[in-house]
């Protein structure tokens, strides 16, 4: 759907559920997420990025019931089902039953968006207790998952990480060329972080340390509910999900700390490695920060994409420059301990 479909559809459209309830958008670089009454409607956008293809219907519609099943593994009560979307009389319909479809939203429970832990983070009402609630949750789910051993390749992640490239002309445009040039010797550093330490990345795979993850643990994607709620992860690429658990961690982490709240990032980090029996050598310490840098720059980058929609947008300007000035110092420091 277009937003102005979307819109067609929240001004005129029919909902199954709280019919009379008002509806408020929230649109994300990559979806339209509806509010309305106790739900909300989650709707992928008609989108193809180097990373994610929304390009069909057909595949719109796989990913959404790939999404309901991800993440009923961290918020079974959430996420609650997939729902068909159709225009009948020149009128858009969520219908409740299977019906063949023009688009399809997943269907979640609503949640006070003010508790999300990035906003609880913003006003100062986060301290280590919930923190550590969030990491004692994350470390029963990677114990839980299965291990997984693929034929990895270490420069998968240095690949990744120069992909941000492919925005570096609105990064220039917009931002501005010191940023740009930061962006650029950030990936020249991390091409060479990844090549020596090839063979920890390597070694973390052989022993076991390679789970289905949630991919995109970040503290947008946290409620702050009781017990915490931990939403959105990773559908429409499995090689982001399918990976080191201190990948994982390391966006929390990060997060965290360039966020000013270098104490919660090390609450998190210890009760974890506590809750896990985890614990990592001065090799994979640096491979740690190098992931911080590599989740810095995937913030950077999903900021990018939002300017590249909305050239305006102050708030995505202000996260280009947070996240890529943070995977650069991340980096630097990686440098001055090797």
């Amino acid at each position: 759907m277009t937003k102005n479909e979307v819109e067609e559809l929240m001004r005129d459209g029919v909902f199954p559920f709280d019919t009379k309830s008002k509806v408020t958008l929230i649109e994300t670089p990559i979806s339209f997420i509806l509010l309305k009454g106790t739900y909300a409607y989650k709707i992928k956008k008609n989108i193809t990025l180097s990373f994610l293809d929304f390009s069909t219907s057909k595949k719109r519609k796989h990913y959404c019931y790939e999404e309901l099943r991800l993440n009923k593994r961290l918020a079974k009560e959430t996420y609650l089902d997939v729902l068909p979307i159709v225009k009948a009389n020149k009128q858009w319909q969520i219908k409740s039953k299977s019906t063949t479809a023009l688009e399809y939203a997943v269907r979640m429970k609503r949640i006070d968006t003010s508790l999300q832990l990035d906003l609880q983070l913003k006003k100062k009402r986060v301290n280590k207790k919930p923190i550590q609630k969030i990491a004692q949750q994350i470390a029963a789910f990677h114990l839980a998952e299965k291990t997984l051993k693929p034929n990895y390749d270490p420069f998968f992640l240095s690949r990744e990480f120069a992909d941000i490239r492919s925005f570096q002309p609105t990064i220039k445009k917009i931002v501005g060329e010191d940023h740009f040039n930061l962006v650029e010797q950030s990936i020249h550093l991390s091409d060479a972080i990844v090549f020596l330490l090839q063979d920890v990345i390597k070694a973390r795979v052989t022993d076991g340390f390679f789970k289905d993850c949630h991919g995109d643990l970040h503290s947008k994607n946290i409620f702050l509910t009781s017990p915490p709620t931990i939403f959105d992860c990773i559908e429409f690429k499995t090689e982001f999900r399918e990976i080191d658990v201190l990948n994982e961690i390391a966006f929390l982490c990060m997060d965290l700390e360039s966020s000013g709240h270098t104490n919660l990032s090390t609450a998190f980090l210890k009760t974890y490695l506590k809750e896990t029996g985890y614990s990592f050598n001065k090799n994979e310490e640096l491979l740690f920060h190098y992931f911080k840098a590599y989740r810095a720059c995937i913030r950077a980058k999903v900021a990018a994409i939002g300017l590249s929609q909305d050239q305006t947008d102050k708030k995505s300007i202000s996260e280009v420059k947070k996240y890529s000035e943070a995977m650069a110092d991340y980096l630097i420091k990686i440098v001055a301990r090797i």
